[in-house]
């Protein structure tokens, strides 16, 4: 399951979760020119896997396919490694960012250089046979 929260800013709530690919409901955006995510990371017993941050928009107005948002460097999305220790990372989505790479891995921040669009929604994958994760954000303006 998702086990997405209710909570205003907070996509997925810190839960352990097993291997697998966590996919948020879509998020419907009227004003906000971008968001700025933080994924942090507690895991529990064993964390010697993966994981990757995806933000993925809907083909054309086709809210059953998605891809992942326009600038990033590949379809792996920000990547990490869990290290056993409190980590995460940070991802922004504004036009207009500059002197910023578009996509970062090992658990820093990242910058996509692009509008977030009025649909769009977040995918955690993860390898680790246990993680206790958290996702959130917050719009900008």
């Amino acid at each position: 399951t998702t086990k997405e929260s209710t909570i205003p800013g907070v996509i997925f709530p810190a839960v352990s979760r097993i291997t697998g690919t966590y996919t948020s409901n879509i998020m419907h955006n009227p004003t906000a020119r971008g968001v700025q995510l933080m994924l942090t990371i507690a895991p529990t017993g064993a964390a010697t896997g993966t994981w990757a941050l995806f933000v993925e928009v809907p083909d054309n107005g086709d809210e059953t396919i998605f891809h992942p948002h326009v600038g990033t460097t590949s379809a792996t999305g920000m990547t990490g490694n869990g290290t056993g220790a409190l980590t995460g990372a940070m991802l922004t989505i504004y036009p207009g960012l500059t002197g910023l790479t578009d996509a970062a891995t090992g658990g820093t921040s990242g910058a996509i250089n692009q509008h977030l669009g009025l649909h769009w929604r977040v995918k955690v994958v993860t390898t680790l046979d246990t993680l206790t994760f958290r996702v959130s954000g917050n719009y900008l303006l």
